[in-house]
């Protein structure tokens, strides 16, 4: 047998098989149909109310610290922030504050009741064996029949909710709507930033004023002009004492030197004229030097023992007697002199060194002064600069919160929820095409069935096929032979 022949039997077996079920096939497929459609027709209508959210960046997504102007967006995925705006539209918290608002009853009548089958006319319960609440039921009921996702990769949102009633499930969405977007702004509303920020500014006025008030107090209390004037002048005089001190310390030496010289050696030296050795003491010294003059001319001339040379170093005697009287009075004036200037110079000094003293004392407590009045100035400056950050800070709250109250976010309604007019299920088109096709499945597997398990050959391939002999003739059944003949009677078949 060739492979065309084999083809052949196979698409004639499949007909004989299709033609010796046809009864069968027909019977099965319209039933099937026939009860598939009445279900499809006895299935409630479902309404499906649509609508659509704009969701962008917004406040929420920039972050401004609160010591610096600064500005940083941290919005990192778009993925991310729009679908934690779709978790908030879905969550069990919206959905509850929704139903609560239009009430249970009103958006699912029939809760108590529930679970069952809905058709067009009746309900057929089913058992249930939870301890549920109504609202429980009629939450995950509305979360069942809720869907949000995002618009390909926009930023809107598209939101749809499926019920019975088409006015119920556009009023059930409009208010899930606006809940949400109140939840967005409770969720994300600075009013506790804003009351932090008032009681900070009221504190950080009250530290400016009392640190301003310190400051005053301050510069009253230590007559403070101008402190640099002050420590000027302070120097000043410093150096001035300072140098009167090495003067006078230098004269000190000065005449303890002349003192010492003075009391080491009881006489000045001979012929010189200073403040030791007046001009009287060199009268008498210059005197004495001409009577020795003389005194040699005579004893050049003279014996020792003669009268003019006795006479003479008798007038020498005496000059020297004389000077040395005067010397001895002169002297000690002089030391008697310097020691009260030394006396003086000292008291001087005592006086310069306190005074030194009182100058350093006085630049450390300026020095002082200077520091507390740096620190309370800092103060001062470092309250400023908090207190115009914190207003100013304040300011941008009061505005968000504003912006909040008047409903001014980032989340908007761009479509409002519509009101269906035409069911979105069941749908009849495609029902009924899954019905023709689920019909002519189990007839073909039924008439599949009873062909395997029949054990009749009922043409002559099959009985070669089977058998490997060929059928010498075949006899009609009673059936057909009744209805040939009746033909023939009325002159049907010639």
């Amino acid at each position: 047998m060739t492979e065309n022949e084999s083809r052949n039997m196979s698409l004639r077996d499949v007909l004989n098989f299709v033609f010796k079920y046809q009864k069968r096939i027909l019977w099965i497929f319209f039933s099937v149909f026939i009860v598939l459609a009445a279900v499809l027709f006895l299935m409630r209508p479902v309404y499906e109310s649509t609508a659509r959210i704009i969701i962008q960046i917004g406040r929420e997504n920039v972050y401004t610290p609160m010591t610096s102007d600064s500005q940083q967006l941290f919005d990192f995925s778009v993925d991310q922030r729009i679908n934690s705006k779709v978790e908030l539209l879905t969550g069990v918290n919206s959905i509850e504050r929704t139903i609560k608002a239009l009430g249970v009853k009103n958006v699912y009548p029939d809760i108590e009741s529930r679970p069952y089958v809905a058709t067009r006319f009746f309900n057929f319960p089913l058992p249930s064996f939870s301890d549920e609440t109504d609202m429980q039921k009629a939450i995950m009921l509305f979360k069942k029949n809720l869907d949000a996702s995002r618009k390909d990769k926009t930023d809107f949102v598209e939101v749809a909710f499926n019920h019975p009633d088409p006015v119920i499930a556009q009023a059930a969405l409009a208010k899930l709507v606006d809940i949400f977007i109140q939840e967005h702004v409770n969720l994300y509303q600075e009013s506790e930033r804003y009351k932090f920020l008032v009681s900070q500014v009221d504190s950080l006025r009250n530290d400016l004023e009392q640190s301003e008030a310190n400051l005053k107090t301050f510069k009253s209390e230590h007559n403070i002009a101008s402190l640099f004037q002050e420590k000027t002048i302070l120097l000043e005089l410093k150096a001035t004492a300072e140098q009167k001190l090495l003067d006078t310390q230098s004269d000190i030496s000065e005449n303890q030197g002349r003192l010492d010289s003075l009391q080491s050696s009881g006489t000045a030296e001979f012929g010189q004229e200073t403040d030791l050795n007046p001009i009287s003491i060199s009268e008498i010294r210059r005197m004495i030097a001409e009577l020795r003059l003389r005194e040699e001319q005579y004893l050049n001339d003279y014996t020792a023992k003669n009268p003019l040379v006795i006479g003479i170093r008798k007038e020498i005697r005496t000059a020297e007697s004389l000077l040395h009287g005067e010397e001895q009075a002169y002297h000690d004036k002089a030391k008697l002199s310097i020691i009260h200037t030394l006396e003086s110079l000292h008291t001087k000094e005592a006086r310069l060194l306190a005074k030194h003293k009182d100058y350093d004392r006085q630049l450390q407590e300026l020095v002082d002064r200077e520091t507390a009045l740096k620190d309370l100035e800092r103060k001062v400056s470092i309250n400023e600069d908090n207190y115009k950050l914190y207003v100013k800070k304040l300011e941008e709250s009061r505005i968000s919160k504003e912006m909040d109250e008047q409903g001014i976010i980032n989340v908007s309604t761009v479509d409002p929820p519509t009101l269906p007019i035409k069911a979105v299920k069941p749908k009849i088109g495609m029902g009924l095409g899954i019905a023709a096709l689920v019909g002519v499945l189990i007839a073909m597997l039924v008439s599949l069935y009873s062909e395997y398990f029949s054990h009749t050959m009922n043409s002559a391939e099959e009985v070669h096929r089977w058998t490997g002999l060929d059928v010498v003739a075949i006899l009609p059944d009673a059936e057909e032979s009744s209805e040939k003949k009746r033909r023939i009677s009325q002159g049907e078949l010639a």
